[in-house]
């Protein structure tokens, strides 16, 4: 005698079939709008060309927020926030874009230009306009580093040898002053990282790290100051006209600042 036991209805294979059909649709829609962030770069290099500052530089910044960190993308939307008429956040884009890659020509070149027809002052533009800005500061630090063995190795080598020419000792010398050379170039870029800018007009700058602290001073879009210390979301702000005090790092941003 036949049973039913494995007999399927139509219902349930209907059932089934959307199921698959739902799940298939989900994850196509889910593939459609996770874009990587190489493809927001390109999304805003095309809004860029069209015309579209806006949309490239919310493309710019969508692959910023995906991991991208390369001194393409901070020029690109640097110039798209010129465009745009955001002083403070073109400047930021510039240097961050220029602290990565200090020989990137277009980068200081298009800043000097924006600098000057925003009439606002380059920060550390000694630097910027010496042979120090030749190197990055991670190319500085392995310099220091090459360097510093390099004076070991001349000073402890020869004498194992019998030999202690003066030769030996001038070019010791001649590393460690490269060393200290290499070690000084460092700090200036250190320095230079440690810039923040005034992403907006009337930047409160606070007696203390609160949001609810007397403001002491305020900050105009494009202004920059130094970073001297970090207490959770603000920073202490040191500016070039002597005012100092406690600002959101969300509107006075450093050039390297891991959220």
């Amino acid at each position: 005698m036949k049973t039913d036991a494995h007999k399927i209805s139509p219902t349930f294979a209907l059932g089934k079939i959307l199921a698959i059909i739902g799940a298939l649709a989900f994850f196509a829609c889910n593939s459609l709008t996770a874009q990587s962030a190489e493809e927001f770069f390109m999304l805003g290099g095309g809004a860029f060309k069209s015309g579209d500052y806006q949309k490239a530089l919310a493309n710019y910044e969508l692959a910023m927020e995906k991991g991208m960190k390369s001194p393409e993308l901070y020029y690109n939307a640097a110039n798209a926030a010129a465009k745009l008429d955001k002083t403070g956040l073109a400047e930021l884009y510039y240097l961050r874009a220029i602290y990565m890659a200090p020989r990137f020509r277009e980068a200081t070149a298009n800043f000097a230009i924006f600098a000057k027809d925003n009439a606002i002052s380059v920060p550390h533009e000694k630097l910027l306009a010496s042979p120090i800005s030749e190197l990055s500061e991670p190319e500085w630090t392995a310099a220091t580093f090459v360097f510093f063995w390099l004076a070991v190795g001349l000073l402890v080598i020869p004498p194992l040898y019998a030999k202690r020419h003066a030769i030996w000792i001038f070019l010791a010398v001649l590393a460690i002053a490269a060393g200290i050379v290499s070690m000084l170039s460092m700090g200036k870029w250190n320095s230079f990282a440690n810039t923040a800018v005034s992403l907006k007009d009337d930047v409160p700058l606070r007696l203390s790290p609160a949001s609810h602290a007397p403001i002491v001073a305020t900050a105009n879009n494009g202004q920059s100051g130094k970073l001297e210390k970090i207490f959770g979301k603000f920073g202490y702000i040191k500016m070039k006209n002597g005012k100092s005090g406690w600002a959101n790092l969300e509107e006075f941003s450093p050039v390297i600042y891991d959220k």
